[in-house]
C-alpha cells in the first residue's frame, strides 16, 4: 500500500478551528494526492469524534480554501484522459469524489442543526446551505471533466438545498465566499449555476468547457428561477414564471431535472452575452470585457454563441435534426469502427479491407513469422497476416444510436479503445453485404457511463481513398517513408487531404501513391486540425 493511502485510515484529531489551522501547516501541499487523503480522513472522522455543529462548520471553513487548492491540483489525474478511464484515473476520480460527498454532508448536517437552532447556527444557515448546495456543483464539475454522465443525484441534491432554504426563508440570503472576497452566493444564485451547468452538459471538452464553467459561476446571480412539481397535472400559466418589471421583454427557459419543473429567467445573462459578443464583433479585446481569465483566447465569439444558444434559446439545438438508423439486413444500427492515435493503418484496413503495407519491408517480424517463413517457404503471406493483425486490434463494433447530415452519435458497451475528442475514426455498417461507404470522422464528444462509451463525431468525408504520403525534395531530410493518409472531396467539391498531425505546411509539396502510381500534391489551405490529424486542402500538380 502507498504512503499515502495509508492517510485514509488515520484520524486527525482535530477538535477544533485552532487545531484545524496548525493541521493544515502539517500537511504535504507538494503531494496532492496525500494532502487530497488526508482531508478525505479528516472528514470521515467527524462523525467518529461526535463534534458539535459550530465546531465542525468552523473547522469546514478553515479547512475549505486548502481543499479547494489541492483538489485543483489533484484533479488533473482524470481531468481530459481518454475514455473510458484507466484504473488509476478511474481511483482518483472516486477519491474525489468522495471528498465532496463528505464535505457536502457535513454542511448539510451543520444546516439541519442551524435550521433546528442547535449549536447557536441559526444566523448561518444560509451560508451553510450556499456551501452544500457549492459542493454539489464541484460533484457535477468534476464529474463532467472526468467525462463522465451525471446521474441525476446531483441535481436533486441542489434541489433539496434550495427547497430546504425556501422553506426557512434564506433562499436569496446572500452568504460571503471566503474564496472570493467581493463575491457573494446564496442557495438560490448556487441552484442557478448547477442549472446552467447541466444545460452544458458533457458535449464540451477542454478549453471551451474550462471557460463555460467559469462563466456560469461568475454570471450564476443574473439567472431568476422558480420551480414546480414535475407531476404537476394543472395548466401553467404566467403566474408561475419568475415576477418581472417588463413581461414583454422576458426570455425564459423550461429545464426539467431533479423531478422539477424550473423556469429559468434568462433575460439579463442574455443581455449580458449578447453585449459581449457585438463588442468583440466590433473589435474590442476579450481582457476589457469584464469575462473570466479562461476566455482569454480568439475563439472567444464562437464559444459566447454557442453558450447563448445553450443557456437562452429553448428551441436550441442542431443544424440538422438527428433520426434513428434504418435497418440494414436485420442488423440495425450496428456498425464497425477503426481509430488510431496518429497511426491510421486500422483505419485504411477498415476502408479497403488490406493492411497498410507502405514501409511493410522494413518492418521488424517476431520469432512466429520467421518460423512461417522457414518452414512453409510463405514469407508474403506472414508479412501480409503480420500487418493485417495489427490493424485489425483498433477495429471493433459498436453502434449507432442516431444520425444527422453531418455527424452521428455512436456507443459502445464494454471495454474496448480509448478515445479523445478530436480523435479521427472511421466507421461503416456491420451488415453482411451491406454497400454502405466508410466514414471519416471526428469525435467531438465523450461521455461515459456505467454500460459503456458514447460518442459524438463529426463527417469530415465519406467515401475517401486510402493512399500513402511522403516529403518530397530538402524537405525529406533524408527519410523516404511512407505514411498512411486518406483521400476526398469536400462539401464544396474542392480536392482535401487527410494527414497525421504536423504535416501541413503552406505551399508544401508531397508525394503520393495510390494504386501504386506515385504523384505529386500541393498544400495550399489548413481545413481543420484535431489532436492527431489534419484536414488540407491543395491540388495534384502535373
Amino acid at each position: 500500500m502507498l504512503h499515502s493511502e495509508l492517510l485514509l485510515n488515520q484520524r486527525a484529531g482535530v477538535a477544533n478551528a485552532r487545531e484545524a489551522k496548525y493541521w493544515v501547516k502539517s500537511l504535504p501541499v507538494t503531494d496532492p494526492r496525500a494532502a487530497h487523503h488526508a482531508l478525505e480522513a479528516l472528514l470521515a472522522g467527524f462523525d467518529e469524534d461526535a463534534l458539535n455543529p459550530a465546531e465542525r462548520l468552523e473547522i469546514l471553513e478553515t479547512v475549505r480554501a486548502l481543499a479547494v487548492e489541492t483538489d485543483t491540483q489533484y484533479a488533473q489525474r482524470y481531468t481530459g484522459k481518454a475514455l473510458p478511464l484507466g484504473p488509476a484515473e478511474r481511483n482518483a476520480f472516486e477519491h474525489a469524489l468522495s471528498l465532496w460527498s463528505r464535505a457536502e454532508d457535513n454542511y448539510w448536517q451543520c444546516a439541519q442543526a442551524a435550521a433546528a437552532g442547535r449549536g447557536g447556527l441559526a444566523p448561518r444557515l444560509a451560508l451553510c446551505l450556499a456551501r452544500a448546495a457549492d459542493l454539489a456543483c464541484a460533484r457535477l464539475t468534476g464529474t463532467l471533466r472526468a467525462g463522465q454522465t451525471p446521474d441525476g443525484s446531483i441535481q436533486e441534491a441542489v434541489a433539496r438545498y434550495a427547497e430546504f432554504a425556501r422553506e426557512h426563508k434564506v433562499l436569496d440570503t446572500p452568504a460571503p465566499d471566503s474564496l472570493h472576497p467581493k463575491r457573494a452566493v446564496s442557495s438560490a444564485s448556487t441552484q442557478n449555476r448547477a442549472l446552467l451547468l447541466g444545460l452544458i452538459g458533457g458535449t464540451a471538452s477542454g478549453r471551451e468547457r474550462e471557460c463555460a464553467f467559469d462563466l456560469a459561476a461568475q454570471w450564476e446571480s443574473k439567472v431568476i428561477t422558480t420551480w414546480l412539481p414535475s407531476g404537476l397535472t394543472r395548466a401553467l400559466t404566467r403566474a408561475d414564471l419568475p415576477a418581472t418589471a417588463d413581461p414583454a421583454k422576458q426570455r425564459i427557459r423550461i429545464v426539467h431535472s431533479g423531478g422539477r419543473i424550473y423556469f429559468l429567467d434568462v433575460t439579463a445573462l442574455s443581455r449580458s452575452l449578447r453585449k459581449r459578443i457585438h463588442l468583440l464583433g466590433l473589435g474590442k479585446q476579450v481582457t476589457e470585457l469584464g469575462l473570466p481569465p479562461s476566455f482569454n483566447h480568439a475563439g472567444a465569439s464562437a464559444l459566447l454563441t454557442r453558450l447563448h444558444g445553450a443557456w437562452c434559446e429553448e428551441h436550441y439545438g442542431r443544424r440538422h435534426a438527428r433520426t434513428a438508423p434504418a435497418a440494414v439486413a436485420g442488423q440495425a444500427h450496428s456498425i464497425t469502427l477503426a481509430s488510431g492515435n496518429g497511426n491510421f493503418n486500422s483505419i485504411y484496413c477498415l476502408l479497403t479491407g488490406e493492411p497498410y503495407t507502405g514501409n511493410d519491408e522494413n518492418r521488424p517480424f517476431d520469432r512466429l513469422h520467421a518460423d512461417q517463413m522457414h518452414v512453409f517457404q510463405g514469407g508474403g503471406h506472414a508479412r501480409r497476416d503480420h500487418l493485417l493483425r495489427d490493424a485489425q486490434r483498433l477495429i471493433e463494433p459498436w453502434c449507432l444510436a442516431d444520425q444527422s447530415e453531418g455527424g452521428a452519435r455512436l456507443t459502445r458497451q464494454g471495454d474496448g479503445a480509448r478515445f479523445k475528442p478530436g480523435q479521427l475514426i472511421a466507421f461503416k455498417s456491420a451488415a453482411r453485404g451491406s454497400d454502405s461507404a466508410t466514414v471519416l470522422a471526428e469525435v467531438r464528444w465523450l461521455s461515459e457511463n456505467r454500460n459503456g462509451v458514447e460518442a459524438g463525431v463529426e463527417q469530415l468525408a465519406q467515401a475517401p481513398r486510402g493512399l500513402a504520403l511522403r516529403l518530397t525534395g530538402v524537405n525529406a531530410a533524408g527519410t523516404k517513408e511512407w505514411v498512411c493518409a486518406f483521400r476526398a472531396r469536400s462539401a464544396a467539391g474542392s480536392q482535401m487531404l487527410v494527414a497525421p498531425a504536423g504535416w501541413f505546411k503552406p505551399n508544401r509539396i508531397v508525394e503520393i501513391k495510390e494504386n501504386e502510381k506515385v504523384s505529386k500534391w500541393l498544400m495550399t489551405v489548413l481545413q481543420r486540425r484535431g489532436t492527431d490529424f489534419e484536414v488540407i486542402e491543395g491540388q495534384p500538380l502535373a
